[in-house]
């Protein structure tokens, strides 16, 4: 009886774990072959912009891609293990702030100084869109402008 036990617990845990790595995958994110390289420059006032953060937001159902500006280029991030952007119409925004928001003593929100105008902040207001493609070089400029 205690045989039979322990066979069918080995059984379910083979049965489990084969399900388990059949749902995840082997490489996971990293190697997606959708996934495109996208880089680019982003200037305020036609100079790099010094840091701040961009993101793609799809307009289809995709996953959004996001990268770190450090002056004027970047290089997008699908997650922390791959690089790129599926193929797609986005909508860009930018965030970058001379003093970044955070919190006092008492722990209430302190406001954040921008370093660039607050409509490039959202992907609703910025106006910046791309258009990642299969083919071909997919390296974007955004040339923001000061209100």
């Amino acid at each position: 009886m205690l045989q039979q036990k322990v066979q069918l617990a080995t059984f379910v845990f083979i049965v489990n774990s084969i399900a388990l790595f059949s749902l995840v995958g082997c490489g996971g994110p990293a190697g997606d072959p959708d996934l495109i390289p996208v880089q680019g420059t982003v200037t305020l006032d036609g100079q790099p912009l010094k840091t701040g953060i961009i993101g793609f937001a799809p307009e289809s159902g995709q996953a959004a891609s996001t990268g770190k500006i450090e002056d004027g280029d970047f290089k997008l991030n699908f997650s922390q293990s791959a690089d790129g952007a599926k193929p797609g119409l986005y909508k860009v925004s930018i965030q970058s702030w001379t003093t970044p928001p955070s919190m006092d003593a008492n722990g209430k929100p302190v406001k954040g100084v921008l370093a660039i105008p607050e409509k490039y902040m959202s992907q609703t207001t910025s106006g910046l869109t791309a258009n990642v493609k299969k083919e071909g070089e997919n390296d974007f400029t955004f040339e923001l402008k000061s209100e």
